[in-house]
């Protein structure tokens, strides 16, 4: 059932009458104090109102509807398809899903791909730490230490333990997203949710909220947020991707495709399809 969009209601009759005649008084009072008839667009960009009133005012923050233009149904249908045929299908692929998200920390996506490809072509670095260093350092991933003692940490816990790292039955997918961003060194909520995205596209209710994605929802601060405001915020776009019955990691690298200019996401994600 289509419902109407809030703060945006049909006036009809009855009603209507009663609301031309309070239009036409309140025109005929200020006409007499020399105002005179404008007209604005019905919608306007949301950045336009972030930079006059601030994004943590309630008109920017709980009042305002922001638009992903050219957000097809083909384009939603040919996202979804692409991410469910490359999802982690195995313990061997989600691990290869945590190793691209640390990769993914502080780097452009160029370097992140390349480095990524680097540690997944001679996975010897699992067993050897002088070898995870030494590849690391021949790497252009940058972040050596946090990299090193980060990739080295989970590559040690997983192999003792891979389930740990899948959401167990009792936890809703903030609660494992939050349990295993705290567990794990070096990753963050964003890219523990990018993890959990890359390898449940669909079912995954959580959201990357990398820095494209904070000011698109109204964060225009330099900090990172706390956990109550990422969730606030991440609420803000499950709740519109359920409105939809839209993957939440599908459409959110829907988004990402649209900041960069690009049709689709194979040109940084065709490493994933191996």
């Amino acid at each position: 059932m289509l419902k109407n969009i809030k703060g945006m209601n049909d006036i009809l009759p009855p009603d209507s009458s009663s609301w031309k005649e309070l239009e036409s008084s309140i025109i005929s009072v200020i006409k007499n104090y020399g105002f005179q008839y404008i007209q604005t667009p019905i919608l306007e960009p949301t950045d336009l109102f972030k930079r006059t009133l601030g994004s943590e005012t309630d008109i920017v923050s709980k009042e305002m509807y922001s638009f992903i233009d050219g957000l097809t149904y083909g384009k939603v249908k040919e996202g979804t398809n692409y991410w469910e045929g490359i999802k982690a299908k195995n313990d061997v692929d989600y691990f290869k899903r945590w190793i691209f998200a640390f990769c993914s920390i502080h780097t452009t996506w160029e370097n992140n791909v390349k480095g990524y490809e680097y540690l997944t072509n001679d996975m010897s670095w699992t067993i050897s730490k002088d070898r995870l260093l030494e590849m690391i350092n021949q790497s252009s991933l940058g972040l050596t230490t946090m990299r090193y003692k980060a990739l080295w940490d989970f590559a040690r816990k997983f192999r003792a333990n891979p389930q740990q790292f899948y959401k167990k039955r009792n936890e809703t997918w903030q609660e494992c997203r939050n349990r295993l961003a705290k567990e794990t060194y070096g990753i963050g909520l964003a890219k523990t949710s990018f993890v959990l995205n890359l390898s449940f596209p669909v079912e995954a209710s959580v959201c990357c909220l990398d820095v494209h994605l904070l000011r698109f929802l109204g964060w225009d601060k330099k900090e990172t947020p706390s956990l109550v405001k990422y969730e606030e915020m991440e609420q803000k776009w499950l709740d519109k991707c359920d409105e939809h019955g839209l993957g939440y990691g599908v459409v959110r690298e829907l988004y990402w495709n649209k900041v960069q200019g690009k049709r689709n996401s194979r040109y940084w994600s065709y490493c994933l399809e191996k």
